[in-house]
C-alpha cells in the first residue's frame, strides 16, 4: 500500500523557516474506538525534518493541554522517505489515547497541533461527532467482547478494569452521593412494589459494583448481588466487604445458575434489561420463577419505549452511532406490554406495571402458590 502523507501548514507563529513536518493519521484515518465511554485512540505517524523530533500537542475544549512523543517504529515512513532521498527517524509513530467527556457530546471539540523545536503547525480540529465517520478498529480484546451482544461477560469485564471505570459503565457517574440518591429512589420503587421484608432473601440480577448493598442489607435477612462480570463483583465486595449479610454470585450471563430453586424471597433487577436481548430478559424471568418460593416476588424495569424521553433516547442511540459501531451494552428499550406479557408468560400472577412520565417502565408480579 502506497503510505498516506500530508504536509502541515505552518502557523503564523512558527520559528524555523527550514524546519518541516509530515504527517498523517493511518490511512484511512484510523479513530480506534476502545471499548470504555468515549475513549479514542489515535494511530499514525509524524517524520521531522529538522529541529527535534515530532510531537502531537492535543488541546481539549477546556484548553487543556497534552503532547505525545513518538513511540512506535515504522519502516514503512523509513522507506518511504528514503525514496525520496529523505531520511526520516524509524520512531516516527505515535498511539494514544484521548477520554471525551460524555455530557459533552458531538459538540466537544479536540486541536492538534503537529510541532518540533522550531515548527508548529496550523490547527486541525475535530469534533467528537467526527469520529463516528471515521474507520472503526477496535483492539483484540475488544473485538473479542463485541463477537456478539450477547457475550455479556467479556462485554462487561471490558469495561470494568477499575472501580470509576465500572461505575461510568453501569451508571453515567462516579459520585457516591449520586449514587446513595438513587439507591435510595429504587428502594422506594421497590418498596412500593414488591416491598421489603425484614425476613427476606433477595436477589438482584445485574448487581453491578454494588450499589444497592448497603441500602438494602440492613432491611432484610440476606442480600445476594448477583453480577455476569468478575470485574463487576470484585468491586462490589471491595465496597461492601464490612456487611455481613451480603453475598455475591458469579453468572454466566443468561440464566440463574448456581442459585438454587425456590430459595429467594424477592429477586429484582433494575437498569439491567436495556443491555441485554429480549430473549435474554424472558430467561431471567423464567430463572426468577424458578429460584423464587411459592409466594415470592419479582421486579423487573427498562426505559420505556412509549414514553417521550424514551423515545428521545431511542433516537439519540440510533443517530450517534453508525450500525457497525454500535457498542454490544448500548441500552435497548422496553414497552409496558412487553414486559407483563413475559411476566405472564413465565407463570407470575398479580401482575402490574407503572410507566412514569418521563423514561422508565416498571413491572412486578408473584410467584403462584
Amino acid at each position: 500500500m502506497t503510505l498516506q502523507t500530508a504536509t502541515l501548514p505552518r502557523n503564523d507563529t512558527a520559528g524555523s523557516a527550514s524546519s518541516t513536518l509530515e504527517f498523517c493519521f493511518d490511512s484511512p484515518r484510523q479513530w480506534t474506538f476502545i471499548h470504555k465511554p468515549r475513549r479514542v485512540q489515535f494511530r499514525g505517524w509524524a517524520a521531522s525534518f529538522g529541529d527535534g523530533p515530532a510531537r502531537v500537542r492535543v488541546t481539549t475544549a477546556d484548553g487543556q493541554q497534552s503532547e505525545h512523543g513518538m513511540t512506535i517504529e515504522r519502516p514503512d515512513v523509513v522507506a518511504h522517505f528514503a525514496n525520496e532521498s529523505r531520511e526520516a527517524s524509524l520512531t516516527c509513530g505515535f498511539d494514544f489515547e484521548v477520554d471525551i467527556p460524555r455530557q459533552r457530546g458531538e459538540d466537544y471539540l479536540l486541536t492538534f497541533e503537529v510541532i518540533n523545536d522550531g515548527f508548529s503547525s496550523g490547527p486541525i480540529e475535530f469534533r467528537a461527532k467526527d469520529f463516528g465517520s471515521m474507520r472503526w478498529q477496535p483492539d483484540q480484546a475488544t473485538r473479542e467482547a463485541e463477537t456478539s451482544r450477547g457475550n455479556y461477560k467479556d462485554t462487561w469485564n471490558a469495561v470494568s478494569d477499575n472501580e470509576n471505570d465500572a461505575k461510568i459503565s453501569v451508571a453515567g457517574y462516579t459520585d457516591e452521593a449520586e449514587f446513595e440518591r438513587t439507591s435510595q429512589f429504587t428502594l422506594q420503587v421497590l418498596q412500593h412494589s414488591v416491598g421489603v421484608d425484614r425476613e427476606d432473601i433477595i436477589l438482584e440480577i445485574g448487581c453491578g459494583v454494588g450499589r444497592m448493598a448497603r441500602t438494602l442489607s440492613p432491611l432484610c435477612q440476606r442480600w445476594i448481588g448477583a453480577d455476569v462480570s468478575e470485574n463487576m463483583l470484585e468491586h462490589a465486595r471491595s465496597r461492601t466487604n464490612d456487611l455481613k449479610n451480603v453475598d455475591y454470585q458469579t453468572l454466566n450471563g443468561w440464566d440463574l445458575s448456581g442459585v438454587e430453586d425456590n430459595s429467594i424471597d424477592m429477586v429484582y433487577c433494575t437498569v439491567v434489561f436495556m443491555h441485554i436481548d429480549e430473549w435474554d430478559r424472558f430467561n431471567y424471568i423464567c430463572e426468577a420463577m424458578r429460584v423464587l418460593r411459592p409466594g415470592g416476588r419479582l421486579y423487573v424495569d427498562n426505559y420505556n419505549l412509549l414514553s417521550a424521553e424514551g423515545w428521545d433516547f431511542f433516537m439519540k442511540n440510533m443517530l450517534d452511532y453508525h450500525p457497525l459501531q454500535r457498542p454490544a451494552n448500548i441500552s435497548k428499550s422496553s414497552t409496558p406490554q412487553e414486559l407483563c406479557h413475559f411476566l405472564a408468560m413465565a407463570g407470575f400472577e398479580d401482575i402490574k406495571h407503572h410507566a412514569d412520565d418521563d423514561m422508565w417502565v416498571y413491572a412486578w408480579g408473584r410467584k403462584p402458590g
